[in-house]
């Protein structure tokens, strides 16, 4: 049996899709939008898992609204900025290390923080591809 929805319970969907979506491209965990649908709303779990999934395929299959595509451009440009940062967290402490390791007699011993900075490198270079798609 097919039950069909009223203009205003479509349209009630229709805004509360929009709003998980946009929720999901701003970062919010699907874990977290399914408690708000369970404990806000009092949807049984399994229909707010089936729901919040299928709004986020949904929403990257279609680029989602102008809201949740500059959400994404500003979730990637985070992306950029974390990842220069931790970039240059490693090349500092590489240079730190190095410069107290050559001002020792002997020369010492000195850090290549290298995870820190290719994390950085992929990071920024990932927040980068995906700002460039989604930027308005």
């Amino acid at each position: 049996m097919s039950e069909e929805l009223t203009a205003d319970e479509a349209d009630a969907l229709s805004r509360l899709s929009t709003h998980v979506a946009n929720q999901l491209a701003r970062g919010r965990s699907r874990g977290e939008m399914i408690a708000e649908l369970t404990d806000t709303m009092g949807w049984p779990d399994s229909l707010a898992t089936k729901f919040v999934d299928r709004v986020s395929v949904a929403a990257i299959d279609s680029g989602a609204s102008d809201e949740g595509r500059q959400a994404l451009a500003d979730r990637y440009a985070r992306h950029m900025i974390y990842g220069a940062l931790w970039a240059l967290g490693g090349i500092l402490v590489t240079w730190w290390t190095y410069s107290a390791a050559a001002s020792s007699p002997g020369g010492g011993r000195y850090v290549v923080a290298y995870g820190a900075i290719l994390y950085g490198v992929v990071d920024f270079v990932r927040g980068l591809v995906g700002w460039s798609r989604h930027k308005g």
